[in-house]
């Protein structure tokens, strides 16, 4: 066993990227100590991925028609990237109410980011049944894993 120290924020994405991952090139006690640490990670993860979900919620909730509107700039975004023979009657809003939106949104991001912040970055202390870097190995060959899920999952698991 190991102890590791790491943010909630740190531990909500290496649980994310193992939830989701294939250990078929394991064999069958590393697979039982992956899950393992899977379920070590949860309480955390969970913590941190309401946290963000009901900020969402709660900074949704004091912008009029937001789901609405962010779809209306999508549109309009999507329809000024291909500009030749655009009217403006073609565009879903005025570009003054595409900037307010945008304005909008971005303040939305924030709102919910300095929200659950404080937990987020908060250090986690866990006690870990680690994987051999072997077994991490076959890990990486049995998922299609960028340079940073490796990264993420592997300063969890190896120790």
């Amino acid at each position: 066993m190991a102890t590791i120290k790491l943010t909630a924020e740190k531990i909500l994405s290496a649980y994310n990227i193992l939830s989701a991952a294939k250990y078929s090139k394991l064999d069958d006690r590393d697979k039982i100590r992956l899950w393992k640490i899977t379920r070590t990670l949860k309480p955390v993860a969970e913590q941190l991925d309401q946290d963000q979900k009901s900020a969402a919620e709660k900074f949704k909730e004091e912008l009029a028609d937001f789901d609405e509107r962010l779809a209306m700039a999508q549109d309009f975004s999507r329809i000024m990237d291909n500009v030749r023979g655009v009217k403006p009657d073609d565009l879903p809003m005025s570009p003054q109410e595409f900037m307010e939106t945008t304005r909008q949104i971005r303040q939305y991001n924030r709102n919910v980011a300095e929200a659950t912040q404080a937990y987020a970055n908060e250090e986690k202390e866990l006690e870990i049944d680690t994987i051999s870097e072997e077994a991490f190995l076959k890990l990486i060959n049995s998922n299609d894993w960028t340079f940073g899920h490796i990264s993420a999952v592997g300063e969890v698991i190896t120790g």
